[in-house]
Formats: C-alpha cells, sequence, structure tokens
C-alpha cells in the first residue's frame, strides 16, 4: 500500500516551526547584511538633536571582503580516504575526478563556488547550498514534457550544478546523527517553477 503524502498545511506548520527556531540568527544576520551594506541610521534623538552627523565605519565591510579574497584564492582540496591500503589507486582517482567537477560546476557561476562558500563562513559561518545532479533534472523534465534545452546546454560543461542560498532562507533541525529535516524558504515566480 502506497503511502499517502501529508496535506499543505502539514509542511507549512514545519516549516514555521524550524524558522521559528531560527528567529535569532535571522536576527543576527539582518545585522551582519546591515553592517556590512553600511544601512545604519543615527538614533532618533541624536537626530533630533541637529548637530551629531551619521559616520559609517567600513571597518567590517572591509575585513569581510579581505578574509573572502583570501579564502577564495586557495583551491580546496579534496581528500578520499580508502578503506584498504590496496585501493588507495583508487581513491586518488575519485580525488581528482571529483576536483574536476568542483572546478566545472564551479566556472557555471559569476564568482564560483569556492567564493561563495567563504563569503557565505565569512559573514554568517553557515554555508547553504544545494548539490544539483542535471541528468536527473534531464529526466524528470522530459518525463514531464517541459523544455529540456537549456538543461541539456549545462549538461555540456558539468553533471553538477550548485546552488548558493543565504542561511537565513534555510532552516534546518539537526540530531545527534546529522541533519533531519531542511526548508528553504523562497518567493519565487510562479512561471519560473512551471519552467
Amino acid at each position: 500500500m502506497a503511502k499517502s503524502i501529508p496535506e499543505l498545511s502539514w509542511f507549512q506548520g514545519r516549516v514555521a516551526a524550524l524558522a521559528e527556531d531560527d528567529t535569532d540568527r535571522d536576527k543576527q544576520i539582518d545585522g551582519i547584511d546591515k553592517m556590512i551594506k553600511l544601512d545604519w541610521d543615527l538614533p532618533a534623538e541624536l537626530t533630533a538633536a541637529g548637530w551629531v552627523i551619521a559616520m559609517v565605519e567600513m571597518f567590517f565591510r572591509q575585513v569581510c571582503a579581505s578574509a573572502v579574497r583570501i579564502l577564495s584564492d586557495s583551491e580546496p582540496r579534496v581528500k578520499v580516504t580508502p578503506f584498504k591500503e590496496e585501493d588507495k589507486e583508487k581513491a586518488n582517482a575519485h580525488e581528482k575526478v571529483l576536483e574536476w567537477f568542483l572546478k566545472a560546476a564551479s566556472r557555471r557561476q559569476r564568482s564560483g563556488i569556492v567564493r561563495d562558500m567563504s563569503r557565505s563562513a565569512v559573514r554568517y559561518a553557515e554555508i547553504c547550498q544545494q548539490v544539483v545532479y542535471l541528468p536527473e533534472q534531464l529526466k524528470n523534465a522530459k518525463k514531464s514534457k517541459a523544455n529540456t534545452k537549456r538543461i541539456e546546454a549545462m549538461l555540456r560543461k558539468s553533471p553538477f550544478a550548485v546552488i548558493s542560498y543565504n542561511p537565513k532562507s534555510v532552516h534546518a533541525r539537526y540530531s545527534d546523527i546529522g541533519v533531519e529535516e531542511v526548508a528553504l524558504v523562497q518567493e519565487m515566480d510562479p512561471h519560473a517553477i512551471v519552467d
């Protein structure tokens, strides 16, 4: 007997619960974003004084940008640990292939995967990315009789695409074992979903 899918309200309740758990974190992310965008206003009492001038310090923004440049200039090392000594050669081959996939997927983006990861890690101490396996996307698009030309063109570079998200839009619940559930909250154009 097939399992039934819960009602939409059940999913909305889970997302609301996860988002509520992240309220403090989201306030912190908003504060960090405001500091980086130099978005700061004088308190109303000081503005009313008339003689106080707002001066925004760029130090935090500059330090973040420097850290991102330093971290993203180094290439990540992919390490596969073999279970047996005789599998070492195979593990090295896997490392090379994974590094190639990472570089190929990174060429899709303007700034690159490593820079996106560095930026998110420096700003928020959290990285939220989704790895998309394009052959599976293509298979699903063909099943739904959607236009597959874009996905086929993307496949020429790499079978993977990596989508980076602001951690504020991702809510997760963890246990001792690892991630238990993840919710991505986004406003999207209905046409984008259909396409």
